[in-house]
């Protein structure tokens, strides 16, 4: 086999991983909403913690790696930023159709080229610019017309979108070189705290909104739902960290756009949810309007 029939036979793998892991979040953040019947957004989290971090913490120690990041500070902020981003995107599940928070959550892209100038002094162009309007018009095509589009719900994904951008940033510029399993216990442990400090604070607090819950005896379907959320996410975070760890992120972050599709098509296998024209040209403008942010990007970089 020649070099270039290996980084083609790479780059294809890599490829394949990037789809199954967005195929298999895509099923399970559909389940949120079976979740929030039967306890809370912070118990949700503090729960898969307890679940997801055992596993990962074997996983270190059977490759010999350290459970203590290079730089803890720096790897501190960055689960900051991921741990408030999972809060805003699986409290916005309950309220709106999956399709429409995972829209606001890929506004993302836009708002790395906006903290890339505010705090890197990098300099994008009119043309990206011109994508990012594109993008921001997709997400509120997605999210409905008129008055629903603008209303309160749909700030908290695009939120979400905000952080998940400074993640990006401080993953990029920050956490280079760091374990990737380190990194996925630290943001677990971070999601598991927030959790544990929600449930506190919000104790006895029952029939309230899934974001305001408090703690709420478990029950085996919980369990159940927590288990297939933990194992399912470690499943396709497993996949992401193998695809990026053999290929140029560059060519994959495109592919993760297909999240808007798997959401949509599991919402519809599942509970009958169909999204209408509008909304498909929002996802057709939001994955053009990543794809070319990401392209443009790679090509300055060059």
């Amino acid at each position: 086999m020649t070099r270039k029939e290996g980084v083609a036979n790479s780059l294809l793998t890599s490829g394949l991983l990037v789809l199954a892991g967005m195929f298999v979040i895509g099923l399970i953040d559909n389940f949120v909403v079976q979740i929030a019947q039967h306890a809370g957004l912070w118990q949700f989290h503090f729960t898969r913690t307890l679940m997801a971090v055992p596993v990962l913490a074997g996983i270190c120690f059977w490759r010999g790696v350290s459970l203590w990041p290079k730089r803890a500070g720096r790897v501190f902020w960055r689960s900051v930023f991921m741990t408030i981003s999972m809060l805003l995107y699986f409290a916005a599940l309950p309220l709106m159709q999956i399709s429409a928070v995972v829209a606001g959550l890929f506004t993302a892209p836009a708002f790395v080229l906006i903290f890339s100038v505010l705090f890197f002094g990098e300099r994008i162009g009119w043309v990206r610019v011109v994508a990012v309007i594109i993008g921001f018009f997709g997400v509120l095509l997605v999210a409905g017309t008129g008055a629903d589009a603008l209303s309160w719900s749909l700030a908290i994904p695009v939120l979400a979108g905000v952080f998940y951008a400074l993640n990006t940033l401080t993953l990029r510029h920050w956490c280079a070189g760091e374990d990737t399993v380190v990194l996925l216990i630290w943001f677990f442990m971070g999601l598991g705290l927030a959790g544990l400090v929600g449930v506190l604070i919000l104790n006895g607090k029952m029939d309230v909104a899934f974001g305001f819950r408090g703690w709420i005896s478990p029950s085996l379907v919980f369990l159940a739902w927590c288990a297939v959320q933990a194992y399912g996410s470690m499943i396709a975070v497993g996949c992401l960290t193998r695809a990026y760890q053999s290929t140029d992120p560059s060519y994959l972050a495109v592919l993760e756009y297909s999240l808007l599709i798997f959401a949509s098509f599991w919402a519809w296998m599942l509970f009958g949810q169909t999204i209408g024209f509008a909304a498909v040209l929002g996802i057709l403008l939001i994955i053009a309007s990543g794809a070319f942010i990401a392209l443009r990007s790679r090509a300055v970089e060059k």
